[in-house]
């Protein structure tokens, strides 16, 4: 057996180890620096990189003639290159800015080497409290809700639109800041050092002081007040209104762009006008003096831009009203301070709010309209007129008529113009239900004025200047109290018994003509003029329902072509305790209403045939579609309805709470007698007359036959009532 010989092995002693940990330490030292340090040099060298890339992308734009005015259209164009700078945080440390003055992405290392943070934008998740902004603000939280946001630097609303108001507030230093807004939000500025440059769309702009050299808009601004400073307007801004609250407030605009509309409060009595580059660097001004009625001007200002600017300076106004008018079309009835629920942005909304309103609505315009298409009135308003003050306002159509009414009610116009030319008529009305009408009262016109209506509706023109007028279909001139010119013989369309036609510098005049009181039917609707018959006051048919007082007794043969209702009572008031008589036959395609007299009709065609207070009348023959008797709720003011005959082929109604007495003596009666309301001031005999059937009065106590009359079955199955002999 062989023999081997074991050898016993060793390990590490404790001073190799020491030696190798100590070799690995010395290495750490020599490397590890080393390795963070090219690291660092990567992310930096991204950094860097990204920078580079970001800037790229935006000197394409550069050249391809895009402008990045605010950081939204940096960011937004730069998304285009797959970049969303909105989420992007510097690797290497630092921050990633956009620096306002060289329009490019920058990259801080150290940023307490910047001492003007209000050059760079920043991204921020929510606004930082006021001591801590530095940089300016871009918002990326779009879904942000904040009601007033105060900044004393720049601020970039993002994507955002749910920002009540932004107030920039500064005094500490002259600062020159982009603020950039979206949807309907307010702005207010106080930076009496500071230039503004202002970006977007916001909805009211509060200008408290801002430096001489200026706030520049490029935004819109449906109203703009300014106390102190200059705003510089630009050609694509949209200003609907700049109200100046104080003296020194100066308004500026580049060569190209257009003043908007510029009123005052009372307390302003001067201002200053400039023409200015596109830097805002002034061309030429022109200082504005306000005394009373007066603007003077002086300087070497274009022709024209200071009556453009200062057209209604003149008359101070209030702030709250002027800032509605540059936001709305139309108010509806009373302004009410604070609130927006009776203002319309058009014609047509306005008029859609009132259709089933309990009473008569008065539309207010309240700015100078310019249509591309005809404004379309539709609709039937529960209480009519509606009447639309344009409140020394104008409609013009550009290419069209600027107004087209369809509506199925009434409409009245007022103060103002509708301005169409010569192949546009002013105003087209074509509604199909009858008897309604348009008055225009002192509405001044360019244009036709055009009825095509399929029924009897008309227009009234009273008073205004009408120039290239061709009137069509039913146009009358009532001229109730302005003098109204045209330039076209309106002859055809004259009263000639009210109105006086002359010529006066190329002008045809129509006044009204000298009151006649000698003669003694007097019409309730016109108390100018009195008439020798009720013929005269109907005459033309330019009443929407004509009314007569009866002045004397009267025979007298009554056609009336009216729809409306003709309404005849006597005395000079109807009240008067002196009661004439009307002796003769009426034919209207409208309804007769009677009252204070009596009334001995021979022959009768109406619609309705109403009775009233203190009237007798006597139905001898004609035709009604329906009749009735009210009378009065007061003792001695009786009506009364004696019939002879006629037909009557709807319901005879009565009244048992007035004073009202209904004798049949003859006649035929199609339809049922019926009774109104609770009562016992009526009367009712039946003693003579045919009706349909037994229904018609057999149900009710009142119908029955008086003593010593019966009720006889003929062939046709009428029921007739004779005498029972």
């Amino acid at each position: 057996m062989k023999k081997y010989d074991f050898i016993k092995k060793k390990g590490f002693t404790i001073v190799e180890l020491v030696i190798v940990i100590g070799v690995i330490g010395i290495l750490s030292a020599i490397l590890i620096p080393t390795f963070i340090s090219i690291a660092d040099k990567a992310k930096k060298s991204n950094d860097q990189a990204l920078i580079r890339n970001l800037n790229n992308a935006v000197a394409i734009g550069k050249a391809d003639g895009q402008t990045f005015d605010t950081f939204t259209d940096a960011l937004e164009y730069v998304e285009d290159y797959g970049y969303n700078a909105r989420n992007i945080k510097p690797q290497a440390g630092g921050e990633i800015l956009w620096d306002t003055t060289i329009q490019d992405f920058v990259l801080i290392e150290n940023i307490s080497s910047i001492t003007d943070g209000y050059k760079y934008f920043k991204v921020y998740e929510s606004i930082p409290e006021l001591e801590e902004q530095f940089f300016s603000i871009y918002l990326s939280n779009s879904e942000l809700t904040l009601d007033d946001v105060t900044v004393k630097v720049g601020f970039d609303a993002g994507k955002n639109t749910n920002i009540n108001a932004i107030t920039y507030e500064q005094n500490i230093e002259e600062q020159e800041v982009i603020i950039r807004t979206l949807g309907e939000c307010d702005i207010h500025i106080n930076a009496p050092l500071d230039k503004v440059h202002h970006y977007g769309d916001s909805k009211y702009t509060y200008i408290d002081e801002v430096s001489s050299s200026s706030f520049y808009e490029y935004g819109t601004s449906e109203f703009t007040t300014i106390t102190s400073g200059r705003i510089v307007i630009y050609p694509e801004s949209e200003v609907d209104g700049i109200y100046l609250k104080g003296n020194d407030a100066i308004i500026a605009k580049t060569k190209d762009a257009s003043f908007p509309k510029i009123t005052r409060n009372n307390a302003v009595n001067s201002t200053s006008i400039q023409i200015v580059d596109d830097r805002g660097n002034i061309q030429n001004e022109s200082s504005v003096s306000i005394s009373g009625s007066t603007v003077t001007t002086t300087g070497d200002v274009p022709e024209g831009t200071i009556e453009d600017a200062c057209n209604d300076l003149d008359t101070p106004v209030d702030e709250n009203t002027e800032k509605m008018a540059t936001k709305y079309v139309m108010r509806v009835g009373a302004a009410v301070e604070g609130d927006e629920s009776n203002y319309f942005h058009s014609v047509e909304e306005a008029i859609q709010s009132i259709l089933t309103a309990t009473a008569a609505k008065t539309l207010y315009l309240l700015k100078d309209l310019v249509v591309d298409e005809p404004i379309v009135l539709t609709g039937k308003a529960k209480k009519a007129p509606t009447t639309i003050n344009l409140q020394g306002h104008s409609i013009t159509g550009n290419g069209c008529s600027p107004l087209n009414v369809k509506m199925n009610s009434s409409l009245v116009i007022s103060t103002g113009s509708l301005i169409g030319d010569s192949e546009h008529p002013a105003i087209i009305f074509e509604s199909a239900t009858a008897s309604i009408y348009i008055t225009m009262t002192n509405v001044d016109t360019i244009g036709g004025i055009k009825n095509i209506c399929t029924s009897t509706g008309y227009i009234r023109l009273n008073g205004g200047k009408h120039t290239l007028n061709y009137l069509t279909g039913r146009v009358l001139i009532s001229v109730a109290s302005s003098t109204t010119y045209f330039d076209n013989d309106p002859s055809s369309h004259l009263n000639t018994f009210r109105c006086a036609l002359a010529q006066e510098k190329g002008l045809y005049k129509v006044t009204r003509k000298t009151q006649n009181t000698s003669n003694y039917v007097l019409s309730a609707n016109d108390t100018f003029t009195r008439y020798a018959s009720i013929a005269e006051a109907i005459q033309y048919d330019d009443f929407p329902g004509v009314a007569v007082r009866l002045l004397t007794n009267i025979t007298e043969d009554v056609v009336a072509s009216t729809t409306k209702t003709l309404t005849i009572y006597t005395g000079t008031t109807k009240s008067n305790t002196n009661k004439y008589s009307f002796t003769g036959t009426v034919q209207t395609s409208g309804s007769l209403s009677l009252g204070y007299g009596t009334f001995n009709l021979s022959n009768i065609n109406v619609k309705t045939l109403s009775v009233g207070a203190s009237c007798t009348v006597n139905v001898n023959s004609g035709n009604m579609t329906a009749i009735s008797v009210k009378g009065s709720t007061t003792s001695g003011a009786d009506g009364t309805l004696n019939m002879y005959g006629g037909t009557n082929a709807g319901k005879l109604t009565y009244y048992k709470a007035y004073y009202c007495h209904t004798n049949i003596y003859g006649g035929t009666f199609k339809n049922n007698l019926t009774s109104s309301g609770s009562g016992s001031k009526f009367t009712i005999q039946v003693m003579g007359g045919t009706y349909k059937n037994a229904s018609v009065f057999g149900t009710f106590d009142d119908f029955i036959p008086q003593e010593g009359y019966k009720t006889i079955t003929n062939t046709d199955k009428t029921i007739s009532v004779v005498a029972d002999e």
